[in-house]
């Protein structure tokens, strides 16, 4: 008799090893990309919020109009706070998970203050909870 035909119980069980850690791998990877991407999606509404402020700002000389029929009370979601004419989809702000952007400060004269989270370190930003201010996100 010949040596038998296919695969050893040994070569299998290294073939399933090597198929899980090549899944495992690209599952980790996957994950990490699209936390990147929510972060940079957070970042982008931020900046297109600091924007929106800053025109208000500078037609209005104050941010207080924001808060008119809107976001007047801390704990409020961005997405109420009367910016329509200067960011059409406002209403429709909110976080790439689901929740919503929180103001922290209620648009006032001179400052507002929105809270948004990111999920890794962004550039220069570590993970965790940060603000937009009119100086900036801190």
């Amino acid at each position: 008799m010949g040596k038998p035909k296919g695969l050893s119980m040994i070569q299998i069980l290294i073939l399933v090893l090597v198929v899980f850690a090549v899944g495992s791998g690209v599952f980790l990877v996957i994950r990490e990309e699209r936390a990147q991407t929510r972060d940079a999606k957070r970042m982008a509404d931020m900046a297109r919020l600091s924007a929106a402020f800053f025109e208000m700002y500078a037609t209005d000389g104050s941010y207080a109009a924001a808060a008119e029929g809107g976001c007047s009370e801390q704990g409020s979601s961005v997405a109420t706070c009367n910016l329509g004419q200067y960011l059409p989809d406002i209403s429709s702000f909110k976080d790439p998970q689901g929740g919503a952007y929180v103001v922290q400060g209620v648009p006032g004269e001179g400052s507002y203050v929105v809270l948004f989270s990111l999920e890794r370190n962004y550039n220069f930003y570590p993970a965790g909870t940060h603000a937009l201010t009119p100086q900036g996100i801190q």
